[in-house]
């Protein structure tokens, strides 16, 4: 992946991103030869719009086709990261702290590879997820981690009827 997308090249689109109001979030490969797909995943304050994808692709297509080392046509995607949305790196969990949160992990972690919760802290490279419901605690560092979706929380709506 690396090779296909410099730092060089991976700063320019940030900038891009930036220059539109958002934040290159992840750059994501799928596939490879000519069914390679190259996935773009901006977020910003108050969630993307369809017009933000459009913009970023608009100005970023251009950019790979000059400077991305793809012999071969691809695919590229812009979006956002989604309601369930993948944390992708340790800082990025960071901002979500207090949210529930689905961990597959590659390791067992209190008995379990899959589990969810609160994301009660951030320590270093290490993740606390607490289970109110089932009442357990699990310290998994983010290396072990296979994927970190966030929970979507509805609001109740029992409440909210009148």
């Amino acid at each position: 992946m690396e090779g296909i997308l410099g730092e060089k090249l991976r700063g320019e689109i940030r900038q891009i991103a930036a220059d539109f109001g958002c934040e290159l979030v992840a750059v994501e490969t799928a596939g490879a030869g000519r069914g390679l797909t190259v996935r773009l995943v901006i977020d910003r304050e108050g969630g993307v719009t369809l017009e933000d994808c459009e913009r970023v692709s608009r100005d970023v297509s251009p950019l790979l086709d000059a400077e991305a080392e793809i012999p071969h046509s691809y695919h590229l995607e812009v979006s956002s990261p989604g309601l369930d949305r993948k944390l992708y790196s340790v800082e990025d969990a960071k901002q979500f702290l207090g949210r529930r949160i689905r961990v597959k992990s590659s390791v067992l972690v209190e008995g379990a590879r899959n589990f969810s919760g609160r994301l009660d802290s951030v320590d270093g490279d290490r993740l606390r997820i607490v289970d109110e419901v089932g009442g357990k605690t699990y310290n998994v560092r983010f290396g072990e981690v296979r994927v970190a979706r966030l929970d979507v929380e509805w609001p109740d709506s029992a409440k909210n009827r009148r």
